[in-house]
């Protein structure tokens, strides 16, 4: 979006005497009924001295912004904000549990106005946590991660090149930093809206299966698991180890499994409760492992936590032979990624 002026032309915002600016939908993007994403601006980090001057939400009807002309106007834009999500049954933020619904409660309490309702949060913000050792990146700013989906900013400003504006706006009412304080949160809004699909992540790297439509196997010197997705997964996460590999891109997931006398390695979910085996090559459970001598077994680890499966007895006529191979790549990797950043 550009800012050419402040007119009614319906694609660019329009500020009334409630400091209010309002903007029409894009077209590509699509808001649940009842649903809200918010996104606050503040003049600092610290909830009981600093103060919002800028409230910018966003919903299927279009987005809003609530624009503070002065410091004595934080309680007219929140006032705003309680009346706008009246209704609401779910709320959208990133890193609003640690950041903006704490900043709102005291805010709202500093200017005697009751509390934020108890309305569904979801903080993507935790989301892109969780999704951090497979997305392989240090960093998980609200802008990284749109970077990673391919989301597109016009915005090169951050949160504190909008402050020093937002103080320059009050002092001599500069109408360039005022749009560059909209654009801003308008761009951090949109976007806010693209990373919603990551919440897929959540439940896929707890159980895939449910996401599986139709799947295909081949068979050679490697044993590949091609499986169409009933949803579309954002952003594409690619997986390679010595023992398996596997592509998420889209509606498709690619897995293939290295066999070595037509056998591949099925890895369990908690090397703590297991023991490798020496002489056989393979892990079995501690509660069975007592029962082996000493000089035959040690505590297993990540790299050899793993039983082996016969390629051959997967049938590609019963795509739930398949089940098993399909959870242990995509869960292992997400284990094996995070304990590895972690140590």
């Amino acid at each position: 979006m550009r800012f050419v002026n402040l007119t009614n032309n319906k694609s660019h915002p329009i500020i009334s005497i409630m400091k209010k600016i309002t903007y029409d939908l894009p077209p590509q993007i699509t808001i649940k009924e009842n649903c809200i994403y918010l996104d606050i601006e503040t003049t600092g980090l610290s909830k009981k001295r600093d103060r919002i001057y800028l409230i910018g939400l966003a919903k299927c009807s279009g987005i809003t912004q609530f624009f503070a002309e002065s410091l004595d106007e934080e309680s007219l834009i929140l006032q705003e904000l309680l009346s706008f999500i009246e209704g609401c049954d779910a709320i959208y933020t990133y890193n609003g549990t640690s950041f903006d619904l704490p900043f709102l409660n005291t805010r709202l309490k500093a200017n005697n106005l009751p509390s934020m309702p108890d309305i569904k949060h979801t903080d993507l913000y935790i989301s892109a946590r969780n999704l951090k050792p497979v997305l392989r990146s240090d960093n998980i700013r609200q802008r990284d991660i749109e970077k990673i989906m391919g989301i597109e900013s016009e915005d090169t400003s951050d949160g504190a090149m909008a402050v020093k504006d937002y103080f320059m706006y009050l002092a001599v009412k500069d109408e360039d930093a005022l749009k560059r304080i909209l654009l801003h949160n308008y761009c951090d809004l949109t976007g806010l809206t693209a990373l919603t699909d990551i919440t897929i992540y959540d439940d896929f790297f707890k159980d895939p299966i449910p996401y599986i439509d139709t799947i295909d196997v081949t068979r050679g010197d490697a044993l590949s698991i091609h499986a169409m997705l009933k949803i579309q997964v954002k952003p594409d996460i690619y997986f390679e180890s010595p023992d398996y590999s596997y592509a998420l891109n889209g509606y498709s997931l690619d897995i293939t499994y290295v066999l070595n006398d037509n056998k591949g390695k099925l890895y369990y979910p908690n090397y703590k409760d297991y023991y490798y085996l020496r002489v056989e090559g393979y892990a079995i459970h501690k509660s069975i492992a007592t029962y082996v001598d000493k000089n035959f077994r040690q505590k297993a680890d990540l790299s050899n936590c793993f039983t082996l499966f016969d390629a051959g007895l997967i049938d590609n006529n019963n795509t739930k032979s398949t089940y098993p191979l399909i959870k242990n790549a995509i869960q292992h990797s997400y284990v094996s990624l995070k304990n590895k950043k972690e140590s």
